[in-house]
Parts: structure tokens; C-alpha cells; sequence
């Protein structure tokens, strides 16, 4: 064989070794990150009991009355019980962005916010609706002014129609948000 071609083949045959060493230990770190994110570890406390980037989790000791330092450890489990962790974990995850999808704030306080521009809205334009209208009244050589409570709905219609479109925008960016949010959770 080619001199070239042994040293293309060891070389392509390294990049790839290191290539699977490093997405190995990737899978490494996800499963140890999903371990603890689940609660499945155990506590090592630091043997001095003092902080460090090691021991960066601590609790109280009321004995002591100090915190005392340790690390989470990822418990040991096999390939087939990381697996079923996972299914379960996924299943958890669903039931969070489903949780989360339904209870989204920034949907929640735009909805609140058309519906208040709605109440609003419609009490304004019963209000400002509301006028009073001056009339002379003219009995023989006596002029009398007379005011009347009249509803114009001329004007209550105005402040109903900017309230609704004004709602109706609300609404529609909070819906646009939750879908969004669904999406994105997929």
C-alpha cells in the first residue's frame, strides 16, 4: 500500500477516534447533568468542610450551626436503567412544558390586560356618553336655561370600537405567544 494512502487512513482513523471520545464524553455529561437534575445523586461533603468550585453546594448543619460543603455524585447505573431514567425523564419534561404552556406569564398578563382594556373601555364609553345638553327655554319675555342628561351614542360607540380593536390586538399577541410557546416545546 501506499505510503500516502497509510497516512491518510491513520489519520482519518484518529480524527474519528477522537471524534467518538468526544461525543462520548458529552453523553457523559448528559447523563451525569440528567442524574442530578432528577435527584438521583449522592451528597460527598468536602472533607475540610470548606468551599471550592468542587464542594460548591452546602447545607445547614444544625448541629454545628454551620453549612456544611459537598458535591452531588451522579448515582451508578446501567445502560438499560439510563434508558428507562430517560423515559421517565421525557415523560416529566412533557408534563412540565404542557404545565408551563398553560401558565405561560407573559401570556397570561397580556390576556388579563385585554380583557381590562375591554371592562374599561366599555365603562368609558358609558360615561363619556353620558352629556349634558343646555336648552333655552322661552316663556313670553322670560328666557330660562334648561339642562338635560342625554346619552350620545355617537361618542359611548367610539370608545367601545378603540377598546374592542384595542382588546382584540391583546388578545391576539397573547394567542400568538402561547402558540409560539407550543411550538417551541415540541
Amino acid at each position: 500500500m501506499n505510503e500516502k494512502l497509510k497516512a491518510f487512513f491513520e489519520t482519518k482513523k484518529e480524527e474519528e477516534l477522537k471524534k467518538q471520545d468526544e461525543l462520548n464524553k458529552k453523553q457523559e455529561e448528559v447523563k451525569k447533568k440528567t442524574l442530578i437534575d432528577l435527584g438521583l445523586f449522592e451528597k460527598v461533603y468536602s472533607p475540610d468542610n470548606k468551599q471550592s468550585d468542587e464542594f460548591s453546594c452546602y447545607e445547614w448543619d444544625s448541629i454545628n450551626s454551620t453549612n456544611k460543603y459537598y458535591k452531588k455524585v451522579p448515582v451508578e447505573v446501567t445502560d438499560e436503567e439510563y434508558e428507562e431514567i430517560k423515559k421517565y425523564s421525557k415523560q416529566t419534561e412533557d408534563i412540565i412544558h404542557n404545565n408551563f404552556n398553560r401558565y405561560n406569564s407573559v401570556a397570561i398578563s397580556l390576556t388579563v390586560i385585554a380583557y381590562v382594556i375591554f371592562i374599561v373601555g366599555f365603562i368609558a364609553g358609558i360615561l363619556f356618553g353620558i352629556t349634558e345638553v343646555e336648552e333655552e327655554v322661552k316663556y313670553y319675555y322670560f328666557t330660562h336655561t334648561d339642562t338635560k342628561i342625554e346619552f350620545s351614542f355617537a361618542i359611548a360607540f367610539v370608545y367601545w370600537c378603540t377598546s374592542f380593536i384595542s382588546g382584540t390586538i391583546y388578545l391576539g399577541f397573547a394567542e400568538i405567544i402561547k402558540l409560539l410557546t407550543e411550538i417551541k416545546n415540541k
